[in-house]
């Protein structure tokens, strides 16, 4: 028996046929450098709770975080944390990461040629995680390799530096901490 199209449009769904959703995805397999995945790693396990001395609870200082497999040709870095359960609020931004010297920022610590800009609070630098009480909140480190060098400054805000940096990224790597208010 033979086909009666060519396979490119389904027929419609008929009287006892229920309607089915299937999704595909084009999306790019993570960038692998040197038999290395293009990762970002944290002081703590990927989807637990962040330590407390990062949040409002504790010191608030910002995490130590390192990375690995930099695709190849990328010149800078920019990291973008978010409080995935609150409209993408942006805790921490970070710019300007000079890719073939730096593999970490240690403490939060930034390196010569970085900035930190604005965060959503308004002020520069990291804003630690601080949900309301009785709610845990999912907050998203990434890291973006970058196609170019985007020179932002401090005074920058997140409405403006986030799509900037999204615009440019050629590869991604992330990690999820939780923060129970």
């Amino acid at each position: 028996m033979g086909c009666s199209s060519d396979g490119r449009t389904l027929a419609p769904a008929g009287p006892s046929q229920t309607a089915s959703i299937v999704t595909t995805t084009t999306a790019a397999p993570p960038p692998v450098v040197d038999g290395t995945l293009f990762a970002l790693s944290a002081p703590w396990e990927d989807g637990t709770a962040l330590p407390e001395e990062l949040t409002c609870t504790g010191a608030g200082r910002p995490p130590s975080l390192a990375w690995s497999g930099v695709p190849s040709g990328v010149l800078e870095l920019a990291l973008v944390a978010t409080d995935l359960d609150a409209d993408n609020r942006v805790h921490w931004l970070v710019a300007g990461i000079d890719a073939t010297l730096t593999a970490s920022l240690p403490g939060g610590d930034l390196p010569p040629g970085a900035v930190a800009t604005r965060n959503s609070a308004g002020t520069p630098g990291y804003d630690p995680p601080c949900p309301p009480a009785g709610e845990t909140h999912r907050y998203q480190f990434t890291l973006h390799a970058l196609s170019g060098p985007l020179a932002l400054t401090e005074d920058v805000p997140p409405e403006e530096a986030v799509p900037l940096i999204q615009g440019a990224s050629v590869a991604t790597a992330a990690v999820v901490g939780t923060v129970t208010g």
